[in-house]
Formats: structure tokens, C-alpha cells, sequence
């Protein structure tokens, strides 16, 4: 197949996964605050590859009320609640989000 027909396919294939990943919840993007005492209302910790399927992870679980992603190590946590993410370190290539309404 020539190239040229494959890409509208591909764009649309990349479009229509994104849709579908953002519509189960908005975020909004918060602080990454340092300290050395840690969050204790972790949900889950996984591993993924992308920033949006953290995102999709938290919409999915309805106790999920933020999230914290490292591009760096791809780690994904969840957690109850809060609106900022406190790490004990330099948080890096790091991003913290929480889910809106």
C-alpha cells in the first residue's frame, strides 16, 4: 500500500484514540510539590506509555481523583484525592494531574 494512503488512515486511527481516551474525564494540570512526607492515599501504581493511558487509568476507576505520570520511568499513580502530587525528590519529567468535577 502506498504511503500515501496509509497516512489519512493512521492520523484518523491516532485522532479517534485520543478522542476516546479524553471523553471519560477532563483533568486539569497542578503542582508538583517537594517534600519528604508522601502522599498516603495511593490507589494503584502501573506502568504504561503514554501519558493519556494514565489518564484513561484514573477516568476508569471512579475513586480516582488525580493522577502523577513520569515520562521518565512511564510510571502511573493513582490516588483518592488531593489536588497537588508531593514527591520526595526532584520530580523530573514529571506531571500532575487532577480530575475536574
Amino acid at each position: 500500500m502506498e504511503v500515501s494512503r496509509v497516512l489519512p488512515y493512521t492520523a484518523f486511527a491516532i485522532l479517534f484514540y485520543t478522542v476516546k481516551c479524553l471523553r471519560y474525564s477532563d483533568f486539569t494540570k497542578t503542582s508538583i510539590i517537594i517534600n519528604t512526607c508522601l502522599s498516603k492515599n495511593l490507589l494503584q501504581e502501573i506502568k504504561v506509555d503514554h501519558l493519556l493511558r494514565c489518564s484513561m487509568a484514573c477516568s476508569q476507576d471512579t475513586d480516582c481523583r488525580r493522577y502523577h505520570y513520569c515520562e521518565s520511568d512511564l510510571s502511573c499513580k493513582t490516588y483518592l484525592d488531593g489536588t497537588d502530587c508531593i514527591l520526595p525528590d526532584n520530580s523530573g519529567r514529571c506531571s500532575c494531574y487532577k480530575k475536574v468535577g
